[in-house]
């Protein structure tokens, strides 16, 4: 494994073939795209179909304390972005199993920037 560094993110790839860093929008991405809320993979559309919701899950992430408003904050975000409930689609456990991922690499990220629990990356101490 290999040591990448992206401006002042830095993280251990597998592939030493491939010398891309992880983000923490790409772990996020990576998550939205396997629970797949709105079956996009059962209709074949492009891979960066969640692209806006992540970006949206992604901008609202600091001013999540908990992992229940992380859940809801997610459920907010599928229902104010596509005009059927994806709660009917995927069942509520979707949304905790997603967020439940999303807060761990979230925790995982705010631990490798060296921040206090309560301050977040985007400003909010």
């Amino acid at each position: 494994m290999k040591t990448v560094k992206s401006a002042d993110l830095e993280y251990l790839v597998p592939d030493e073939k491939k010398q891309v860093p992880i983000t923490l929008a790409d772990k996020v991405t990576e998550i939205v795209s396997y629970y797949d809320i709105m079956n996009f993979q059962d209709r074949d559309l492009e891979d960066n179909e969640y692209d806006i919701e992540v970006n949206i899950i992604l901008y609202r992430l600091g001013k999540v304390n908990d992992l229940k408003e992380l859940q809801w904050m997610i459920h907010d975000v599928f229902v104010s972005c596509f005009s059927d409930d994806p709660q009917r689609q995927s069942g509520d456990r979707c949304f905790r199993y997603m967020a439940e991922e999303i807060w761990e690499v979230w925790q995982e990220e705010i631990e490798r920037l060296g921040l206090a629990k309560s301050q977040r990356i985007f400003g909010r101490k």
